[in-house]
């Protein structure tokens, strides 16, 4: 492998997608064959291989401008159309904070669970608008367990994704990406727009290696003791006797 290829990797590694996967993986593996497996707002399935030995269903509402992957329903995640207790689990990653009713998406979820089902859910705590105009919402874990509770669920874990060097090298990263290469005329002259394109390149450099140290430091220890993470992962479950019933 060149240097090249090496450093662009580098470049590219983003721990939390890296976590993400991980922990979509562990959810595969305790699926038996055959399992119902409904993939809630599948976007472009990146995920789906990982499910090939269940029987994986892809939905989405499928409303923003990217590409998507084959989708096997097309649909608003408040209103699906499946019997209830019909999924033997269901899998529903970075999709919250883009519902604009997610108490009523979860009572949904819950709704389309058999008994013992299990869903694994992520969502974030700290990160950049975006798939505008759906993005409403950011997630405390504490919000996280009163909207899951709320609906029925029994949470079993509830954790960072990433741990906080995650975080830091998100946010280098995007300074780095976000720092102009020159200044606007609103800053100053001339001269002072020119002086400064040396110290943006610096600390575009700077900050952009930051973040691929951050990342494979985070990556190496996943340090989640200060709970100042981009995302949570969920595991839960719908009980066998209802929430009601207790």
């Amino acid at each position: 492998m060149s240097l090249y290829t090496t450093a662009r990797r580098w470049l590219a590694t983003n721990s939390s997608r890296v976590y993400l996967e991980r922990f979509l993986q562990q959810a595969a593996r305790q699926l038996p064959a055959g399992s119902l497996v409904l993939d809630a707002g599948a976007g472009d399935c990146r995920y789906a291989d990982l499910f090939q030995h269940t029987n994986y269903i892809a939905v989405d509402f499928a409303k923003v401008a990217k590409p998507y992957g084959e989708l096997d329903v097309i649909a608003d995640l408040v209103h699906l159309p499946f019997p209830s207790a019909y999924f033997d689990a269901i899998i529903c990653t970075q999709v919250l904070e883009h519902l604009p009713k997610p108490q009523i998406a979860l009572g949904e979820l819950h709704r389309l669970l058999r008994p013992g089902g299990k869903l694994w859910l992520t969502a974030p705590l700290y990160y950049e608008e975006h798939e505008a105009p759906f993005d409403f919402y950011r997630y405390t874990r504490f919000g996280l367990d009163h909207l899951l509770s709320a609906v029925g669920f029994q949470i079993t874990s509830l954790m960072p994704l990433e741990g906080y060097w995650g975080t830091l090298a998100y946010q280098w990263r995007s300074a780095a990406y976000q720092l102009p290469w020159i200044l606007p005329s609103s800053y100053g002259g001339t001269i002072v727009r020119l002086v400064s394109i040396p110290f943006l390149i610096t600390m575009k450099l700077v900050l952009a290696s930051a973040s691929v140290f951050a990342t494979h430091i985070d990556l190496r220890y996943y340090d989640t003791s200060r709970w100042h993470c981009k995302n949570y992962k969920i595991e839960a479950y719908k009980p066998d006797i209802p929430k009601s019933a207790l």
